[in-house]
């Protein structure tokens, strides 16, 4: 018959065996270099601007975003 012991030290192997592994993987985002260039420097409201660009290292299926902020005021003489 099996006892106390010995049933908690084959679970915690079962355990031990059923666990996923994971292998290192290269961090394909971090080191990813996008290029962004604008039509334009100053644009007026209503303005149409069309933004062109490159990806180095394109991953199928990977989700975008770009977020344009608007400064309604620009004072160079700030700095932070």
């Amino acid at each position: 018959m099996i006892n106390a012991q010995e049933l908690f030290f084959l679970i915690l192997l079962s355990l031990t065996i059923m666990m996923p592994v994971a292998f290192a993987q290269e961090d394909m985002v971090s080191n990813q270099k996008i290029v962004l260039i604008a039509d334009n420097t100053a644009y007026q409201e209503g303005d149409v601007i069309t933004i062109t660009g490159s990806v180095e290292k394109v991953i199928p299926g990977m989700p975008i975003s770009l977020q344009i902020f608007f400064v309604e005021k620009f004072n160079p003489s700030i700095t932070s």
